[in-house]
C-alpha cells in the first residue's frame, strides 16, 4: 500500500451510503444500503430460529428481515438521535416475530402475552440502544421474573422451558466454539451453576453485562455489538475479555 493511502471498511461504506441516502432518498441507494445492513437480518434470524423453527424457515425469517430493513430505511428520521443500527435491529426483530405469529394458531391468552413481551422488548431496545435482558423486560411489564420465564416457556416450548435464568446452554457454547478451559460459562452443567452464573452476570458493570447478553444470548458478532453500542470492535473485544475474567473469578469456587 502506498504511503498516505487509506483502507475503506464496510462501516465506512455504509456511513457514506447513509449520508448519500439521507440527501437523495433514491430506491437504488436504499437497496444498496439495505445490503450493507443485511447482517442484522442474518443475526436476528439466527437468534430467533431455535425458538420459532416450528413455524418458519431460517430463509423465510431472513427474507422478512430484509423487507423490514428496506421499510425501516424509508421511514428512518435522519434528524433523530436514534442509532440507525439499533433502529433497524428493533424493526427486524419485530417484523420476524410478527411473521412467525401469523404462521401458528396460539390461544388468545398466549397471543396477548407474546405481543406484550415483543412490544416491551422493542420499546426497551429503542430506549436503551441495546437489546434488553429478561429481567429488564419483567420489570417493564411489572411482573415477577419467574412469571416472564413461565410465559416465554409456554410460548417457545422446550427451548425456553429449559432457560430458568439468563444463563447459557452447552449447545450455545458449542455454537461459539468455546470450551471449558477458555470460558467459565462452559462449566454450567446443572441448575446450581446456572443460578450462580445468573448472579455473576447481574453483578457485571453495564457495558460488560450488555456485551455478554448480546454476544451469547443474541448471537451478535463483535462488530455488530460495536455498531449497536457505538464503539469500535476492538473496544467490544476488550469489554468481553474483561467480562469473562470477572465471570471466571465469580465462579472460581465451582472450578475447584
Amino acid at each position: 500500500m502506498k504511503a498516505g493511502a487509506t483502507t475503506t471498511t464496510k462501516e465506512d461504506r455504509a456511513a457514506a451510503l447513509l449520508r448519500q441516502y439521507s440527501l437523495l432518498r433514491t430506491p437504488e441507494l436504499r437497496n444498496e444500503l439495505a445490503m450493507e445492513y443485511a447482517s442484522i437480518a442474518e443475526s436476528v434470524a439466527g437468534s430467533l430460529y431455535n425458538t420459532y423453527y416450528r413455524f418458519a424457515s431460517h430463509t423465510d425469517m431472513i427474507n422478512q428481515g430484509m423487507i423490514a430493513i428496506l421499510e425501516g430505511l424509508e421511514k428512518y428520521d435522519f434528524s433523530s438521535e436514534i442509532n440507525i443500527t439499533a433502529y433497524l435491529y428493533t424493526k427486524v426483530r419485530s417484523a420476524m416475530i410478527d411473521y412467525v405469529r401469523k404462521q401458528d394458531h396460539l390461544p388468545r391468552r398466549m397471543r396477548r402475552n407474546e405481543i406484550e413481551i415483543a412490544e416491551a422488548q422493542s420499546k426497551l431496545a429503542m430506549a436503551l440502544g441495546r437489546y434488553p435482558t429478561k429481567k429488564e423486560v419483567a420489570e417493564y411489564l411489572g411482573i415477577p421474573f419467574e412469571e416472564l420465564l413461565r410465559r416465554m416457556a409456554e410460548l417457545a416450548g422446550d427451548y425456553a422451558a429449559g432457560a430458568d435464568s439468563d444463563s447459557l446452554t452447552q449447545q450455545q457454547l458449542e455454537y461459539h466454539g468455546m470450551g471449558a478451559e477458555e470460558d467459565p460459562i462452559a462449566l454450567l452443567d446443572n441448575a446450581e451453576l446456572r443460578k450462580a452464573l445468573a448472579k455473576a452476570v447481574d453483578g457485571l458493570q453495564g457495558q460488560e453485562r450488555t456485551v455478554i447478553s448480546l454476544y451469547y444470548f443474541e448471537h451478535l458478532k463483535l462488530r455488530e455489538i460495536g455498531a449497536v453500542m457505538g464503539v469500535s470492535e476492538q473496544r467490544i473485544c476488550l469489554i468481553k475479555k474483561n467480562a469473562v475474567q470477572h465471570l471466571r473469578a465469580a465462579l472460581s469456587d465451582y472450578r475447584k
